[in-house]
């Protein structure tokens, strides 16, 4: 699968492709572009048309043309809390999160999309720390929204802070300032992971800006090293088009702490240094799907999304031979009874003629219908032996029909291998169709449900395929 990153901020729009050459990274490719004032604010789209026509210019400008992306987008949309859970199996982890998220996160859970990621412990604390975001769901359909529009399918979307972190390696309590126009971005990273990001917006004037920037470190730091009960912020590394080497310098000497580029930092073949969130999400894309567990605010996290499209496939060759079986059988079918219809006429006809003839004998006659019935019956016994590999599925049929809610209308089920029913439909709203998925996880008879990610790129009129397992012990034949 071709993947890409995206980078949305409320100022550009940046798209990259890395690759490996032997063991080292390079860009394939990498563009931006600004976008016109207005169209995103703080990180919220306020102009959906012109934002999806902006994004549709700049990727078939640029030649993007892959079908699958990894999305970063602005802080300030995304509420994050870090929590600290036992030991436990990843399994049982992911069970805890799932219990618990309602309690760390802000608002209904009805309104709002979330998702989690583990994050290495420090040497303070014990047990497993998670990191857990959430974004209001009428903010994250707006992107999905844009994105079917112009074609293009979201993998996973992530915040900014957690793309930046991707670039560290196992540093320690290094303080990323990204700087685009009025807009500071701050994110701490320790360890590879991010522990605290907020977006704040600055002032434009030079002199100013130095004031305002250097308020906000110290405001970030204070709260984040009393808040983690850590003992200093070891480097500072400036990022974005809004930094040079006099800013970097003054504020080093400012503030008493090593401050650098990022630039100067960060030396990857074709990187033109524009954003370490670009390039964090670019590396992102490179990552197996399948071995994905990074944090994303889709419904589906990317290693689900990686695993159902691979069920689909399967179950849709399945599908398919089925299909075909079911024609050849229809066709077995109408051609026996088509041959026996004109074998019956033809033997009536014999007989009639024959009987009228001179030297009739029906002794004879017998033997030639008997040799003709033996002809035929290896084609019934092969008819019925196909009826007898039908599967009695009739009480799961009916319950499946019972659970189906109000505006979501089931239009096939088929039958497949592996006592799995494949069911396509079309429901009114994307909370018709988890309902219905999560009703069909809940039946006593049911051993997995899978629904593929991309039934979520859409808020109504969605087209979907749900394949449901049905446990052996739960069939009656």
């Amino acid at each position: 699968m071709d993947v890409s990153g995206l980078e949305i901020s409320s100022k550009y729009i940046r798209a990259i492709k890395v690759g490996r050459v032997g063991s080292s990274l390079k860009v394939i490719k990498i563009a931006e572009v600004q976008l016109p004032e207005g169209i995103v604010n703080n990180g919220k789209i306020e102009d959906a048309a012109q934002f999806s026509s902006s994004l549709s210019n700049f990727l078939k400008s640029n030649k993007f043309n892959s079908s699958h992306w990894i999305v970063t987008i602005p802080e300030n949309l995304v509420y994050t809390a870090y929590k600290t859970f036992p030991n436990l199996s990843s399994e049982d982890l992911g069970q805890a999160v799932d219990i618990n998220a309602n309690s760390f996160l802000p608002g209904d859970s009805s309104e709002i999309y979330w998702g989690w990621q583990e994050i290495q412990t420090t040497s303070k604390n014990s047990g497993k720390e998670v990191m857990i975001s959430s974004i209001s769901r009428s903010n994250l359909n707006t992107y999905l929204e844009a994105f079917t529009k112009i074609g293009i399918v979201p993998v996973a979307i992530e915040p900014r802070s957690a793309s930046v972190a991707r670039v560290f390696g196992s540093t320690s309590n290094t303080l990323v300032l990204n700087i685009e126009g009025d807009t500071l971005c701050s994110v701490i990273i320790n360890q590879g992971f991010s522990r605290f990001a907020r977006e704040y917006q600055i002032s434009t004037d030079e002199k100013d800006a130095i004031k305002s920037i250097l308020s906000e470190i110290r405001r970030v730091t204070n709260f984040y090293l009393t808040e983690k009960n850590e003992d200093k912020i070891e480097s500072v590394i400036l990022d974005g088009p809004a930094v040079n080497a006099e800013m970097a310098e003054r504020l080093g000497k400012e503030l008493g702490i090593k401050t650098k580029l990022a630039s100067d930092i960060f030396k990857l073949q074709g990187y033109n240094n524009s954003s370490l969130a670009l390039l964090g999400v670019g590396i992102r894309a490179m990552f197996d799907q399948k071995q994905d567990l990074s944090l994303s605010l889709m419904p589906v996290s990317a290693r689900e999304a990686s695993q159902e499209k691979r069920s689909l496939l399967f179950y849709g060759g399945i599908a398919n031979i089925i299909v075909i079986t079911s024609l050849l059988f229809m066709m077995l079918f109408l051609g026996t009874w088509i041959l026996l219809k004109f074998l019956s006429t033809k033997a009536d006809n014999q007989m009639l003629s024959l009987k009228q003839a001179p030297g009739f004998s029906e002794e004879s006659e017998a033997s030639k219908t008997k040799k003709e019935i033996q002809e035929i019956n290896p084609i019934m016994k092969t008819e019925a032996s196909l009826e007898d590999q039908m599967v009695y599925f009739s009480p799961i049929l009916k319950s499946i029909n019972d659970q189906i809610p109000s505006g979501l209308l089931l239009l096939q089920l088929n039958f497949s291998a592996n006592n799995t029913i494949n069911m396509t439909g079309t429901a009114q709203s994307r909370e018709a169709l988890v309902n219905f998925r999560d009703l069909l996880a809940n039946q006593t008879y049911t051993e997995s449900v899978q629904m593929p990610s991309s039934a979520f790129s859409e808020s109504k009129n969605i087209n979907f395929t749900i394949n449901l397992v049905v446990k052996k012990e739960a069939l009656k034949k």
